[in-house]
């Protein structure tokens, strides 16, 4: 089973009520607060990888949880939602060493799509085994339509049966790394960039 990135999200309960919902079938483990000395507490006592936390919220008590964060839990990597963005405000969330911010009003999917975001890019967010083999798959298949090629003829032209090479587009079975230097040299797409292109889909 796949572990559960854990998130800490701090803002106003109408909106913590909101987003929960939407965390309930992804890969994060949400726990909400809206009051910022809760959410200092759990922090104590629980991991959290990343925090998403309203700046006005947070600086209410004189105190700043996203610095506290920052300075304390340097592992744990920051959101700042920010009501009526201006530049001194986003300075403000950048100069605390937040990943990213959101512009107040914000949906609950923008909050998820950040999160995603921010841990994409941290490294948090890896693929399992069967996401990185349908990902391939659907690569491999929508590069060879793109030039054209049949099922029949690309597998000719690497030596593979037509079975063979819809059970990979498929992503019913692994090609070899043989195979899939073949494909990837038939399709003229440098081995590297396959991989990285996978990670981007």
């Amino acid at each position: 089973m796949i572990r559960k990135i854990p998130v800490l999200l701090v803002d106003e309960p109408s909106l913590c009520t909101a987003v929960q919902g939407v965390f309930v079938e992804s890969r994060y483990e949400l726990r909400c607060f809206s009051e910022p000395e809760a959410a200092r507490q759990a922090l104590t006592t629980s991991r959290f990888d990343i925090a998403v936390a309203n700046l006005r919220t947070i600086m209410a008590d004189g105190n700043s949880l996203l610095r506290h964060i920052v300075e304390t839990l340097p592992r744990v990597r920051c959101i700042a939602v920010v009501e009526n963005p201006d530049i001194a405000s986003v300075q403000e969330a950048m100069k605390l060493g937040c990943k990213s911010y959101l512009a107040k009003p914000v949906s609950p999917d923008s909050i998820l799509k950040a999160v995603e975001d921010v841990a994409r890019s941290s490294g948090l967010l890896t693929l399992t085994e069967r996401e990185l083999q349908m990902r391939l798959s659907r690569l491999l298949r929508a590069q060879r339509l793109r030039q054209d090629l049949t099922l029949t003829e690309m597998a000719q032209r690497i030596g593979l049966s037509k079975a063979q090479l819809s059970q990979i587009e498929l992503g019913k079975s692994w090609p070899s790394f043989p195979t899939l230097k073949r494909i990837s040299d038939e399709l003229d797409q440098p081995f590297s960039e396959l991989f990285k292109a996978v990670e981007q889909t």
